[in-house]
């Protein structure tokens, strides 16, 4: 993500997702939470709410789902692998599976 663009906590968004070797496989999409440091912390969308972008909606779910199970599908990404739009995840992830096929 870059730094100029701030993204708004409950906001949607793209990330390239990485196998275990630091190549991209997908892009994923999910919900935006905190900005801390380096790391983009997210949740998965949560459709059945009354309003699936309102941060406190949202993290009240995963509260709620922390209280029930003892944990929560919360996740971190790297910044550099977040993007505002799909349009700017797609351009990264064919420009580096076009490094990755070169390579092969």
């Amino acid at each position: 993500m870059k730094k100029e663009k701030q993204i708004k906590p409950g906001t949607r968004f793209f990330i390239l997702c990485r196998n275990k070797d630091g190549n991209p496989t997908e892009i994923c999409q999910y919900l935006f939470l905190a900005r801390i440091a380096n790391a983009a912390i997210v949740a998965p969308e949560v459709l059945d709410l009354d309003d699936p972008y309102c941060i406190e909606e949202i993290l009240n779910y995963w509260i709620q789902d922390t209280a029930e199970l003892g944990f929560a599908s919360l996740l971190v990404f790297p910044l550099a692998d977040c993007f505002v739009s799909q349009e700017e995840a797609d351009v990264q992830f064919k420009e580096e599976m076009k490094i990755i096929e070169k390579r092969v």
